[in-house]
């Protein structure tokens, strides 16, 4: 068998690579939250969006290598983000019933049951949601609401049947009176068959596994349950179903592309579901800023989070007329006036918090987390067979028609000279 050998010499000026301590601040685009947009109609946006950002100075980061630098943890992401706001609700909740202040305790407590059930579809997790109730139950008993406690309970005996409160921790009355409900509703017990509208679609009930659809799940204790379906090429299906006591209930899981969820319906509230979001994503990436961008109404608003001082700057907005990408970018030059030279907002361009954007629409974000083993998230081009030579920190990569073929590392960072590379 005969090689052909080439060699190559590729000559490195003195500014192709840059000391880290002189590089840009970087920025990860995670794409847009517009619902008319596919996931690769915004995979192609933030590809746009990186060149316009890269023309304000700053260092964009890809996509790609942002699935790369999460990857592993986007189920810390997903539950921080969409479980995080529901626990400290939670968390306050139990702080003022420990004082034995029931009464302010109680609509908190209900709050945290709201927005722990608008985050399970995402986060797919039962477990905080199933402690709340379970206080919320006790709170009502220290309050006299036997039957809004005997309601509580039912719904986190709907999560957990086979769960109890620990009799350590809570009341004996508390523990009676839920072993009771417990009881009743395992009596009127029912059977929950899940199919799919794919193939190789994983069922979960409440967090739990429960295997490949068609899926036959026994002893399903009646009240609100949360079906989440994952499919094996990445779609995506939720739905709160109320099992009927002593059935037989057949739902159809209808999947579609990856979805981070409902929004909440008042603005305060989305602001949280998106600060949530974008700090937990922020915190994990490893960029110095995140971009947000959405439309809501007719307008595209605009904004950026540090992961490092843990700030939101004042949103850019512009009137909205179909082109949210286009939009986007024309907006930039006015979004990064209000970052410093270190990455950091000029103080007068601080937010108290995150715009009100619709966390459920944005595809792409929802793929990279929902759905790791996706592969490319963005449309890759064929490269022509030109070396070209790309440094990150103190690496040096060789692309050659499109493929990496030589990785080096130098303990030095290198500032010009020559490689030469033998290509078979």
């Amino acid at each position: 068998m005969t090689h052909n050998t080439q060699m190559l010499t590729l000559f490195l000026p003195s500014l192709l690579l840059t000391s880290p301590s002189m590089a840009a601040p970087t920025v990860a685009i995670v794409g847009i939250h517009q619902d008319e947009l596919t996931t690769e109609e915004q995979a192609t946006g933030s590809a746009k969006v990186e060149k316009a950002i890269k023309k304000q100075g700053f260092s964009p980061v890809a996509t790609e290598a942002l699935a790369s630098a999460i990857k592993g943890r986007e189920e810390i992401i997903l539950k921080e983000a969409f479980l995080g706001p529901g626990q400290k609700l939670l968390d306050n909740g139990r702080d003022l019933y420990q004082q034995a202040d029931f009464e302010k305790s109680e609509p908190i407590l209900v709050e945290a049951t709201e927005t722990l059930t608008l985050g399970i579809g995402s986060a797919n997790s039962a477990g905080l949601l199933w402690e709340a109730y379970t206080l919320l139950g006790t709170v009502r008993v220290m309050i006299d609401d036997q039957q809004g406690a005997s309601d509580a309970f039912a719904n986190a005996v709907a999560l957990n049947p086979a769960r109890t409160p620990n009799a350590a921790q809570f009341p004996p009355d508390v523990v009676r009176l839920y072993a009771d409900v417990q009881s009743d509703l395992k009596g009127v017990s029912s059977t929950l068959r899940v199919k799919a509208d794919q193939e190789e679609v994983k069922i979960f009930l409440n967090g739990e596994d429960k295997g490949l659809a068609p899926a036959t799940i026994r002893e399903v204790v009646p009240g609100f349950n949360h079906v989440v379906a994952h499919g094996n090429s990445g779609s995506h299906a939720y739905q709160q179903v109320e099992v009927p006591e002593a059935g037989n209930e057949v739902i159809l899981m209808r999947m579609s592309e990856p979805s981070l969820g409902q929004a909440a319906a008042k603005p305060f509230a989305r602001r949280r579901q998106t600060a949530t979001l974008y700090r937990s994503f922020g915190e994990h990436s490893g960029a110095d800023l995140v971009l947000l961008a959405g439309t809501t109404d007719d307008t595209v608003l605009l904004q950026l989070y540090s992961p490092l001082t843990d700030a939101f700057c004042t949103p850019v907005e512009a009137p909205f007329t179909g082109g949210a990408i286009d939009e986007t970018i024309a907006s930039l030059p006015d979004l990064f006036k209000k970052v410093q030279s270190d990455g950091t907002f000029f103080d007068s361009q601080k937010a108290a918090t995150a715009a009100p954007l619709d966390v459920g629409v944005n595809k792409l974000l929802a793929t990279m987390l929902l759905n790791p083993n996706a592969g490319n998230l963005v449309p890759v081009k064929k490269a022509s067979p030109v070396a070209v030579i790309a440094g990150v920190g103190t690496g040096v990569a060789l692309l050659l028609g499109g493929g990496i073929f030589a990785l080096t590392y130098d303990p030095e960072p290198i500032k010009e000279g020559a490689i030469t590379v033998l290509v078979e």
